[in-house]
This record gives C-alpha cells, structure tokens and sequence, in this order.
C-alpha cells in the first residue's frame, strides 16, 4: 500500500510569548493518507539539537530561539524517506520495501575505501579518534568511473562524538571523495549524551569551545559582529585556488607585488541585505583567510606563519545569519585548514544560542 504524511507546519511568532522567553515557535500535525494522526513521528530543525515528537493526535510543537531566524524542518517516521522543506505543506512518500535479507559481502577493496569514506567525513583533528560510526552496517560503499568513493545509506546512521558529547544522526543523500576532496549532501540532528561526571562536562564545555573558535562559523560570525580582526582572521582574495608554490623565501608581500592576490576590505566582500534580513558574503574569486592565533612555522609565507583556509563560492555567494547559520541552499567549498576538519569537530547550528 502506498502511504503519504502530509504536514501543516504553521510558523507562529508568539509575541506574548517571544517577550518572557525569546522564543517562536512552529506548530503542525502529521497526518497519513486517510487522515489519521501518526504519533511518534520525528520533528527536528536540521543541523541542530532541537527536537520534538509528535503526539498521539499527531501533533508537534517545535521551540526556536529567537536568534535563529531560519530553520530547515525535517520530519522522519519508520517506513518514510526524511524530508528536509521549509514550505508548510510538506508530502512524505513511503519508503517501505518487501522484507528481503540481504547478505552483502565486502569485497578486496573495501577496508581501502572505507578509509576514504570515514577520513572524508570525520576529517582529520584532535577529537577524530573519539567519534564512532554506531551502525557502519548500513553504509554501502562503490567506485565510481573515476574511481571516487559514493557512499550511500537508505536509513539514519549514527555517529558518537566522545570528546563533544553528542551522538549525531545523519541521513545522507550524497557522499563522494577520492581522498583529498570530499562532496556530500546530508542532513543531521544532535543529541547531547549526559556527562557521567562533573568533570566530564566541564571537559566536554571546554572541547566545544575549542572546536567552535577558528571554525567556518566563528568567521561568519565575526563578519556579522564587524570584529574579524578581533577574532584573528585577516582575509585575502586569490587568483588561483591550487596554485604550486615552488619558490623557497614566499612572502604574501611577493604575492600582492606580483598580484597574485590581493588584502581584502570588508566592504568588497561582504553586507548586510537589509530586504532579507541577512548577511551576505560574496567573491568570485578564492578567498584565503589566515587565522593569526594559530601558528604553521611549515607555511610558505615567511611573513603569515599562521594556519589558512581557502573559501570557494561556485555561486559568488553565499547568505547567512547573525549567528553563523547558513541560509538557503548555498554552495560553499572549503580547503586547507577547514577543509580538513569534518564531522569530529561539528557542533549543533544552535551551539552558543540561548538554548545551549
């Protein structure tokens, strides 16, 4: 039998409400094909750790901050694909198969590329040996003509992170490396796991707080607080992206008088879009951002002995909010220093936010 949840999501700005506790809030029902209630179905804002279920009439009700302006509203129920919309009517088509057992066997190069895979996810950072994939089970891995790694998963797996302290749920749609560039496409919710001490949680604390400075988000969020050169980033735009430095003795010095690349000012690359109420970041060039509290002496550049990232925009650009939350369906390539960092550093987009 083919079944459908509908949903009506009614996004309600609570103001009596929002002035006590800073919160909106969105109501709705899942309903099936015959328009009955469907209880215990999974409501979460995506990238987060803001949860609800819903009742036994089918009905949720989900509390935002008031500092999220956004969300991306994901409902899953057993036997229905995941759904990721923002719109208020939202249809689920079924995703239940005939019981067939299938037995996979994991062939010669599997150990090879499952390495590509967890490396391309987890990335590479201090807390990388603390996270386990909880059902690798469900993860299929092939080549693809060009000998990428595709990964592909038909129900939710589970990552716990030990040095963070969350288990994540992701349900992925696109996942291709070839062990230096990794491409994916996946939904995710965070669940805080109880510290089982004092001084577990107060390690925990510390680790967010050391994963969230120098991150992608922490940049954008100094763009929208205007304080970039308090946070330690100085930005630069680039004419080539993967350009061999072979001269020994580099300076960024060299590379402005060569006009390689170039100082940025704010202005140039970023605004706020007072009509959408959101912050713009924009180039269509390489942006290389160094990050000035943390030391490279390997760097090439005898005057920045500093860690740097490289931001590509295949779009131009790219919108977000005063907390870092990106907006839309933006496409943003990172490389170097954040392109390495992955799931074993990613925190809750409401990390930091008056829920945390």
């Amino acid at each position: 039998m083919k079944l459908s949840i509908i949903l009506w999501a009614l996004l309600l700005w609570q103001i009596g409400f929002a002035q006590t506790n800073n919160y909106w809030e969105i109501k709705g029902r899942v309903l099936d094909e015959k328009q009955n209630p469907v209880e215990f179905a999974n409501v979460y804002a995506n990238n987060t750790s803001l949860h609800t279920v819903s009742n036994e009439k089918g009905e949720f009700r989900l509390k935002i901050p008031n500092t999220i302006p956004k969300i991306n509203l994901i409902i899953s129920f057993t036997g229905f694909a995941a759904i990721n919309h923002t719109d208020l009517t939202v249809r689920l088509r079924s995703n239940m198969l005939e019981e067939v057992k299938v037995v996979a066997k994991r062939d010669k190069s599997f150990k090879h590329k499952w390495r590509i895979f967890e490396s391309g996810l987890l990335g590479e950072s201090e807390f990388t040996r603390s996270c386990k994939i909880l059902n690798a089970d469900v993860i299929h891995l092939q080549y693809d003509e060009d000998k990428n790694v595709v990964a592909s998963a038909e129900e939710p797996f589970y990552i716990q992170n030990n040095a963070l302290g969350y288990k994540m749920t992701l349900q992925m749609s696109l996942f291709i490396s070839n062990g230096i560039e990794t491409y994916f496409t996946i939904d995710k919710f965070f669940e805080k796991l109880q510290p089982a001490s004092e001084e577990q949680k107060i390690l925990w604390e510390t680790n967010r707080k050391k994963a969230y400075q120098n991150s992608f988000r922490s940049f954008l969020v100094s763009l929208s607080h205007n304080n970039v050169q308090e946070a330690c980033f100085v930005i630069f735009k680039t004419n080539h992206l993967n350009r061999k430095f072979i001269a020994n003795n580099n300076t960024i010095g060299k590379e402005i008088a060569y006009q390689n690349i170039s100082k940025c000012d704010l202005e140039d690359i970023f605004f706020y879009d007072e009509t959408n109420e959101e912050y713009v970041l924009h180039s269509d060039k390489p942006l290389m951002i160094f990050l000035t509290d943390i030391p490279d002496y390997q760097n090439i550049y005898l005057d920045y002995p500093y860690k740097y990232a490289t931001v590509v925009l295949p779009n131009s650009s790219m919108s977000f909010t005063k907390n870092g939350w990106i907006l839309k369906p933006n496409r943003v390539s990172l490389h170097d220093y954040w392109g390495n960092e992955g799931f074993s550093v990613l925190l809750p987009d409401d990390y930091g936010t008056e829920s945390e």
